[in-house]
């Protein structure tokens, strides 16, 4: 009898009635794999062995561990890694292997379905159990848990199957595939290539294997209807919507391993629709008969970046129909469900269905407001809170008041501190839609004075961990906050001397 049978039976008899015990057996879920390599260590591990029993009585369909207990073990993995130094080279060799072939066989069906779709879909023939050690353990040490909620996994799990996939990827050194420089070859082979990706869709609008095409040439597909007429049809096409939501789920709301692969792909997502919106805003401009002085093409190319930024940030992912972005009826669903427990995400994760999120559609829409509110007249004395609740681009929730009044200014504690941070991590002024609830005026009332030269912003990089974010952000200081009243009073004065 094996040992975790034995365990079971030693539970069972402790059941009174012989019924209740039949049914009790015939539920167990836990099948164990890996029992030889751990069971003689962890049966002197209270702890190990707590869990280990807990997994094996468990009449759950997902018999895992709690979150503390997962991570505790995660711990207990690598705690020899933190007493010495190890060759990383080597270093699967140096954790506590028997406590890490315990919670693979724990998560054995989610572990494992990773490689399982990594040998059909990359064409390896197999994996030695040195290499799902190695990639087993550089996943675990990405996997702590303030890294997690940071990245957006709800739970541990999710993060660490997603990043044993990635990892999968680099250690294998597995590389993207090269595609031709002829642009219709090319189309047709990212088609083809991105048809290959169906089986092995996670139903989160992403993938169970790290595809073999790389992002610049993702971008570069989705950019062709943008640079030729010729090909302006492509956005019909269902593989080119498909992969616009690939990028904008990457972009917005689904977790990733590492948060500058998020950043990455937002920035290369903004610079998607940079042209359209300069041809959009120029146009607008034109129609307002505003003279070229007014604007310069670099402050141009500053607010059409910052206007996209905004867009991508306040898009609502799952919206399903293009009449001005209304809800679908998904209600009550889970979208971090277990991998083996998510039929109800087909119709709306998949990425092979036919569900298209309107993105391109809301962002045209979106720009054209925003075009327009950037070039509407002043309100001098009207209170209009338009109180839209977004992810700023560090992914804070914040709530963005424009008001647009000289009836309310916040002075003494109702001030925020300082949330832009420079390059030394020190907090030196106000981003400009904090700014702009300060001394309540809207955020387009603050970029019309920057463009009149009334009160300039600073400008720069806003700074995580010390690298800056490639757009540059709008700024400002506790002087500028007392030069407002001024230019308001100096407008009014104004105004009233034209009338």
């Amino acid at each position: 009898m094996k040992n975790y049978e034995n365990v079971r039976q030693r539970y069972l008899e402790k059941i009174g009635d012989k019924k209740t015990a039949m049914i009790v057996r015939s539920n167990f879920q836990a099948k164990p794999i890996f029992e030889d390599k751990y069971y003689d260590y962890i049966k002197k591990e209270p702890f190990l062995f707590s869990i280990y029993e807990k997994w094996i009585l468990s009449q759950s369909p997902f018999p895992f561990p709690n979150e503390d207990e997962l991570y505790k073990l995660r711990e207990i993995i690598l705690q020899p890694l933190m007493t010495g130094k190890s060759d990383i080279s080597n270093v699967h060799k140096k954790i506590n292997l028997p406590a890490l072939y315990l919670l693979l066989d724990i998560l054995d069906g989610y572990f494992f379905k990773i490689f399982v779709c990594a040998t059909e879909y990359y064409g390896i023939e197999s994996f030695s159990d040195d290499q799902i050690e190695l990639i087993a353990t550089r996943a675990l040490s990405i996997c702590d848990e303030a890294s997690n909620k940071k990245e957006g996994y709800p739970y541990f799990l999710n993060a660490f199957v997603d990043k044993t996939k990635c990892m999968l990827f680099c250690i294998l050194n597995i590389g993207y595939k090269k595609f031709p420089e002829d642009t219709d070859d090319f189309i047709n082979q990212i088609k083809n290539e991105w048809k290959e990706l169906y089986p092995y869709s996670d139903s989160f609008q992403g993938f169970e294997v790290v595809p073999l095409i790389d992002p610049d040439d993702l971008i570069r597909f989705l950019k062709l209807p943008f640079e030729n007429r010729q090909y302006q049809q492509l956005t019909k096409n269902k593989h080119y919507q498909q992969i616009m939501n690939y990028i904008v789920a990457i972009s917005t709301f689904k977790p990733v391993p590492v948060e500058d692969i998020k950043y990455g792909y937002r920035e290369k997502l903004i610079d998607l629709f940079v042209p359209l919106a300069e041809t959009m805003f120029k146009k607008v401009k034109a129609k307002k008969s505003f003279s070229s002085e007014v604007i310069s093409d670099g402050d141009l190319k500053k607010i059409i970046t910052e206007a996209i930024q905004n867009c991508v940030l306040e898009f609502r992912y799952f919206y399903k129909t293009v009449e001005e972005g209304k809800k679908s009826s998904f209600k009550g669903t889970n979208f971090f469900a277990p991998i083996g427990f998510r039929k109800s995400l087909a119709t709306i994760g998949n990425i092979t269905d036919d569900n298209q999120f309107p993105f391109t559609s809301y962002i045209e829409t979106k720009l054209t407001q925003k075009i327009n509110d950037y070039f509407e007249d002043d309100k001098a004395s009207s209170y209009q809170s338009l109180d839209q609740e977004f992810e700023d681009y560090e992914g804070s929730s914040s709530r963005m008041m424009d008001r647009i009044s000289n009836d309310y200014t916040m002075s003494g504690d109702d001030i925020p501190d300082f949330d832009f941070i420079d390059e030394n991590g020190q907090r030196v002024g106000w981003l400009i839609d904090t700014f702009a609830n300060i001394v309540s005026k809207s955020v387009d009332t603050l970029r019309r004075w920057d463009r009149e030269g009334l009160l300039k912003a600073q400008r720069g990089g806003f700074y995580k961990k010390y690298k800056a974010t490639k757009t540059q952000y709008r700024y400002y200081i506790e002087k500028d906050r007392q030069e407002v009243p001024k230019i308001a009073e100096l407008k009014l004065k104004n105004k009233r001397h034209q009338n």
